[in-house]
C-alpha cells in the first residue's frame, strides 16, 4: 500500500466511518498528528532535495525542447522517470561512451573526415589523404588511445563523477 492509499484509508476510517469503531478525541488526535507529520515530511522532502529538484526541472526543459512538446505530453516525463529509474553505472557508462566518441570524432575532423563521415565513404584520392593523415595521427601513442576509444576510463569518470556529487549535496 502507497503513503497516499494509507493516508486516505486512515482519514475515511476515522473521519468518514464512525460505525464500526469508537473513536474518542485522542484518536482524532493521534491520527491528525501522524497526519501533519507526514505532510511535513513530503514538503521537507521537496526543500531537503532542492539541487534533484533543479535539475529534474531543467533536465525536463531539456527533454521538452527536444521532443518538442509540453508540460502536459508524458512523454519527456516518462523519459525522465526511465533515465532516474536506473542504475547510476549504467548513466557513467554512456557518458564515458560520448566522450570516447567525441574523441574518436576529434581525430577524424582532423585527419580531413568532414562531418562524421567515416574514411571509408570518400572518393579514393580524398580518401588516400585522410588515411595519410591518420595513420600520422595514430603514431602519436595519446591519438591512439582516443582513436580506439581509451581515452575515458569507467574507473576513474565513477570516481570523479561521485566526487562531483558529493560536492554539490554537500553544498559546496
Amino acid at each position: 500500500m502507497t503513503i497516499e492509499k494509507a493516508i486516505q484509508r486512515i482519514e475515511w476510517r476515522f473521519f468518514t466511518s464512525f460505525k464500526n469503531i469508537y473513536v474518542n478525541e485522542n484518536d482524532i488526535q493521534a491520527v491528525s498528528t501522524l497526519l501533519n507529520f507526514i505532510e511535513n515530511q513530503r514538503k521537507g522532502r521537496l526543500i531537503g532535495n532542492e539541487h534533484f529538484s533543479k535539475l529534474y526541472v531543467a533536465h525536463l526543459n531539456c527533454l521538452i525542447k527536444h521532443y518538442q512538446t509540453s508540460l502536459i505530453d508524458p512523454i519527456p516525463i516518462k523519459k525522465l522517470h526511465y533515465i532516474i529509474s536506473r542504475p547510476l553505472d549504467l548513466g557513467i557508462h554512456e557518458l564515458v561512451d560520448t566522450q570516447n566518441s567525441l574523441e574518436q570524432y576529434k581525430i577524424l575532423e582532423r585527419c580531413g573526415c568532414k562531418g562524421i563521415t567515416h574514411p571509408n565513404t570518400q572518393e579514393s584520392l580524398e580518401k588516400g589523404k585522410i588515411m595519410e593523415n591518420l595513420q600520422n595521427l595514430l603514431e602519436v601513442d595519446g591519438n591512439r588511445k582516443k582513436f580506439f576509444g581509451q581515452s575515458w576510463e569507467f574507473g576513474k569518470v565513477k570516481e570523479g563523477i561521485e566526487k562531483q556529487i558529493k560536492y554539490v549535496l554537500d553544498g559546496k
